[in-house]
């Protein structure tokens, strides 16, 4: 039996025969989405269920039967995730799609979105506008408590929120967007490292090093070279 596990609740399961029992465990975090935060659609379908606002069904086997797709996407996401061939990444994002279109289909979220949209998430049109700022301004040295002020939240609600919509913290998030403008600087341009370090507000260039490795799994003179 396929089950899914709510925030909050209670993680067991029992094996209703006799014999070993085998576990698959499936997270799902928000950053696999980074890409879609300004899609109106991501915001419609997708956002409800890694927000909280909708939950997976807990027994989804016990829908399979009349809905039959369900089983079949997460047995091949947790194949990708096992054997990890090339590319694995983009199918395991193309079948949680999947997943999450026939969960759509089946409980209509955009029926809830109204209603829950304001109370779960307040001033979420200004968390967009700090994150399209963050995504265009990678030199900015911005703080925690500058960007809370931004969403009048305090530093610590902020946090939790911005996580929770991200599936990152404030901090990696915006290393992350400066990394991905310092590998097209890299890519397109003839700067030297350090100079591109210093366009991305990491002035530093041995953190810079080192932050660029941590996600991107390389230097950037190697990034250059290749």
């Amino acid at each position: 039996m396929s089950s899914s596990f709510p925030a909050g609740a209670s993680h067991v399961g029992y094996s209703l025969a006799e014999g070993d029992v085998h576990y698959d465990c499936i997270v799902v975090n928000a950053s696999l989405f980074n890409d879609w935060l300004h899609d109106p659609i991501h915001i419609q379908y997708v956002a409800p269920y890694l927000e909280g606002r909708l939950r997976f069904p807990v027994k989804i086997s016990c829908i399979e039967e009349g809905h039959p797709g369900y089983l079949a996407h997460l047995e091949e996401i947790i194949r990708e995730l096992s054997s990890k061939p090339p590319a694995y990444q983009l199918t395991v994002k193309s079948r949680l799609h999947l997943f999450l279109t026939l969960l759509a289909r089946e409980n209509n979220p955009s029926m809830l979105e109204a209603e829950a949209h304001n109370a779960y998430f307040p001033n979420r049109e200004r968390f967009k506008q700090l994150i399209r700022h963050i995504e265009s301004n990678f030199s900015d040295k911005m703080t925690v408590e500058q960007a809370a002020r931004q969403v009048s939240l305090n530093p610590y609600y902020f946090c939790k929120l911005f996580k929770r919509l991200t599936g990152r913290t404030f901090v990696e998030y915006v290393n992350i967007c400066r990394v991905k403008e310092a590998r097209r600087l890299l890519t397109e341009t003839n700067e030297s490292v350090t100079e591109i370090a210093s366009r991305v507000g990491l002035d530093n260039p041995n953190y810079f090093t080192k932050l660029y490795k941590k996600y991107m799994g390389t230097t950037p003179t190697r990034e250059r070279k290749s």
